[in-house]
């Protein structure tokens, strides 16, 4: 009967053990919950700077970010549809840059995105990263500070905006920018448009197709800028000429993006062509500065 007590004590120190391993547990969730796991990500810092298109830094602009959390159960927890459909956002954020177009945000996330904005200037730059170690576009492995870019506006400019649909009959269709419209012939065209479209392969599925574009007075450049504001002096060729691989319907077709110099240099465009070869069609869509400017900001629009 004497070892029953020394029994107990022990027991006592195992459970009152126990209860020490059970809190510290809980503790250590708790500062991983709200530091966020350091194999998982969750601490961020964001280091960044605003520049223009001509590289001087843009003070006072607004930084909007917005910070989201991995969701593991959806049903229970609100999803924001503006983040992703796997993450709900988590909070939201506002700075402003310095002198010298920095700014410097830091909190607990999983993901998180920012915009800009600026009075006289245009922006549609954006950034969104994740904190863990296993995303492909990882905030730890950005430059720093990442440079934004942002687009100052030079003045209200005389566009004219407008879009031109084009059947894909294989036929020229020679278009009037200024007007808006198809016409006969290339004395008041700016631009001729041919779109070729095979028919579907019975067995295979897969269909052809192929486009010719062609300037009057002028030519065309290819371009993937983010801001197509400023039409470039040079680099215009007179016509461009595509043919495209067999796709199966469906398919995705990237916008194609160009400049045109037309009317002899008298009349400058960005043009951005929709092909829907599948539906043999082509939208045309564009900004015309019939002024001779090569400055193409938006502003003062007007349609045909």
């Amino acid at each position: 009967m004497a070892s029953s007590p020394l029994r107990l004590i022990r027991f006592g120190s195992l459970r009152k053990s126990g209860t020490i391993i059970a809190i510290a547990v809980a503790v250590v969730a708790c500062v991983l919950t709200l530091l966020g796991n350091p194999l998982d990500g969750g601490w961020f810092i964001l280091r960044g700077r605003v520049i223009d298109q001509y590289g001087a830094p843009v003070p006072n602009a607004v930084v909007s970010g917005e910070i989201a959390k991995r969701v593991w159960v959806p049903f229970l927890l609100e999803i924001d549809a503006a983040t992703n459909s796997g993450f709900g956002l988590e909070g939201r954020f506002e700075k402003l840059t310095n002198a010298a177009g920095d700014f410097s945000a830091w909190g607990f996330g999983d993901r998180i995105g920012v915009s800009f904005s600026a009075a006289g200037y245009i922006s549609f730059e954006r950034g969104d990263y994740d904190t863990d170690l296993y995303s492909a576009k990882r905030l730890r492995d950005l430059p720093t500070p990442v440079v934004y870019h942002i687009w100052k506006l030079s003045g209200p400019q005389p566009l004219i905006q407008s879009e031109v649909h084009v059947v894909g009959d294989g036929r020229t269709h020679w278009l009037d920018l200024r007007q808006g419209r198809t016409v006969d012939g290339p004395e008041h065209a700016d631009l001729s448009v041919e779109l070729h479209a095979t028919p579907e392969h019975p067995s295979s599925g897969q269909f052809g197709w192929a486009y010719h574009l062609q300037a009057v007075g002028g030519g065309f450049a290819r371009t993937n800028d983010l801001y197509r504001f400023l039409a470039p002096p040079s680099g215009y060729q007179p016509s461009i000429m595509y043919e495209s691989p067999a796709a199966r319907k469906g398919v995705k077709i990237p916008t194609d993006h160009y400049y045109l110099r037309s009317r002899n240099g008298a009349m400058y465009c960005e043009l951005d062509m929709a092909w829907k070869p599948e539906d043999g069609v082509v939208d045309v869509s564009y900004r015309v500065n019939p002024g001779g400017s090569r400055i193409l900001e938006p502003g003062l629009e007007k349609r045909p």
